[in-house]
């Protein structure tokens, strides 16, 4: 969640960091951005679906992707 946050209040709030952390500041910008953050949420879901799919397809062949041990 704080990835999808940070991804999203970049774009959104032009990178003006969230200070302290603090429990309001959190609320407030996570209702603010809950569409952006979503989207994020939603393109991470997609990637790492077809990312394990491709991985998948790769060890059944014995292919290695880079980093792959």
């Amino acid at each position: 969640m704080n990835f999808n946050l940070a991804g999203a209040q970049v774009r959104v709030l032009n990178g003006a960091p969230i200070v302290g952390r603090q429990n309001t500041a959190m609320r407030r910008v996570r209702e603010q951005l809950h569409d952006e953050i979503e989207q994020h949420k939603f393109w991470q879901f997609l990637f790492f679906k077809y990312w394990f799919v491709l991985k998948t397809y790769c060890n059944e062949r014995g292919l290695k992707l880079i980093d792959d041990a």
